[in-house]
């Protein structure tokens, strides 16, 4: 995503650009899947274009340091570039859920809103989560372990305890966590909750929304979808680039090299040779032409499509919701298609493919009670491998960004995505990234 973004960018000032893709690539995760012709997201993508510290203007670009929050800053830019510069229209992503024993609340793991969530817990639930919170906040301060030293090197598990209490912990951040990823909790690093969709919530913050009052933590996360789906969105910014001149190819092989005079050339199949003043690597390290240090350790998740015939408004229907019973190896439900009719459900890789398929209509009729009785066709089912952010995966990644930088070579070749930073991957994140290289590109070509 982010060479698009740079590409278009570049393209816009009018500069020469040509990406190159291998078949069917552009776009990375945000690419969506095609299923009896229509596009479908392999699980949930968002466009985060709203924060409650959001700045009114983003500081310069130079400023942005790569990683799993480095874009917060920059999110009037984002959207700015989205919404005025690359003309993709956004719509609001509403009625998103949060479910469990069959009683559902409005999400509070995108929108970190904990308002309404105690109306999923029990009495005495209730009254352990206040307990164990207060103790939390009177033992470690408001925010509890997340300004601590040791955050970034402990475990998602760890940091939950620690703030959330037992109780709060093993009822969401395990409940969810370890059906995302086998023992995900206790095998994710803290600073990547994110990657479990899971948050580390202060003790103060939970205390408060449990006992009813008003959270002094007023969130304001404003989440959207472009419209006609992400399909539409990569194609517009295809479309944006062939319009400005600039060139898009796929390959099968290609070959870079450097010439005496620091020029880069490139050449694809045998039938193309560009020269280039600059260049941006995105994919895996050894597309960048440096190892992958160690072999990461991945996990799997079954992703199964269905159609509905509704018999509901499709606007009556949450748009996704998070499931939190622990027994239930189905874990999110998402509307799954740009056409209505469309779901997609995330199962946990302890189930096979097949078994994902066999339960698929069965478990949308029993989490979604409105769509009981509707007739349910399944389209499709496919097994992902997911990377885990255990502290030894981090460590290896680390490892394998420090030796591509020392083959960098040149201030003229860009790296994007998780060859930037670890966990610097998100669709905000790679919107800065792109933004930011073609703005050290276009300066360079001005001076």
């Amino acid at each position: 995503m982010a060479g698009l973004v740079a590409a278009h960018s570049l393209a816009s000032r009018g500069v020469g650009v040509l990406l190159l893709a291998r078949p069917g690539t552009i776009g990375g995760s945000f690419r969506p899947k095609l299923i009896g012709g229509r596009e479908v997201p392999v699980g949930p993508r968002f466009l985060e274009l709203g924060y409650e510290d959001d700045p009114l203007t983003s500081p310069a670009l130079d400023s942005y340091v790569p990683g799993m929050h480095g874009h917060r800053a920059f999110t009037p830019r984002v959207r700015t570039f989205i919404e005025r510069e690359a003309n993709i229209e956004v719509e609001k992503v509403s009625r998103m859920a949060v479910q469990r024993n069959r009683m559902r609340v409005p999400d509070f793991l995108f929108s970190v809103d904990l308002r309404q969530t105690r109306d999923l817990f029990t009495a005495r639930e209730n009254s352990a989560i206040r307990r164990e919170t207060r103790l939390a906040e009177t033992r470690l301060g408001a925010a509890g372990v997340r300004d601590s030293a040791n955050y970034a090197r402990r475990s998602v598990a760890w940091a939950s305890l620690a703030n959330h209490g037992p109780t709060f912990h093993a009822a969401v951040i395990e409940a969810l966590g370890n059906r995302i990823a086998p023992d995900g909790v206790r095998r994710t690093l803290a600073p990547y909750a994110r990657k479990l969709w899971l948050t580390v919530f202060h003790p103060r913050t939970i205390n408060q929304a449990f006992r009813g009052l008003e959270p002094d933590f007023k969130p304001r996360r404003e989440i959207f979808t472009p419209k006609g789906g992400f399909g539409r969105m990569l194609a517009s910014l295809e479309d944006g680039i062939r319009d400005y001149g600039g060139l898009i190819q796929e390959y099968e092989s290609v070959d870079v090299s450097t010439s005496a005079d620091g020029a880069h050339i490139v050449r694809v199949g045998s039938d193309l040779t560009v020269r280039c003043n600059h260049i941006v690597f995105a994919g895996s390290p050894s597309d960048a032409g440096a190892p992958q240090v160690g072999v990461l350790s991945r996990f799997p998740a079954q992703i199964v499509w269905v159609e509905v015939e509704f018999g509901v408004p499709a606007d009556d229907l949450p748009t996704l919701i998070h499931i939190l019973d622990r027994d239930c190896p189905l874990y999110r439900i998402s509307a799954g298609s740009t056409a209505p009719g469309v779901f997609c459900l995330e199962y946990s890789g302890a189930l096979s493919r097949d078994e994902a398929l066999r339960r698929a209509q069965t478990d949308l009729g029993t989490h979604v009670p409105e769509l009981q009785g509707a007739a349910v066709a399944v389209l499709e089912g496919i097994t992902i491998q997911q990377v885990s952010y255990s502290g030894a995966n981090v460590a290896r990644m680390r490892e394998s960004l420090k030796v591509l930088e020392q083959r960098r070579g040149s201030d003229r070749v860009h790296f994007t995505g998780g060859l930037t930073a670890v966990g610097a991957d998100s669709l905000n994140e790679q919107v800065v990234q792109g933004l930011r290289i073609a703005e050290l590109i276009a300066s360079e070509i001005d001076s």
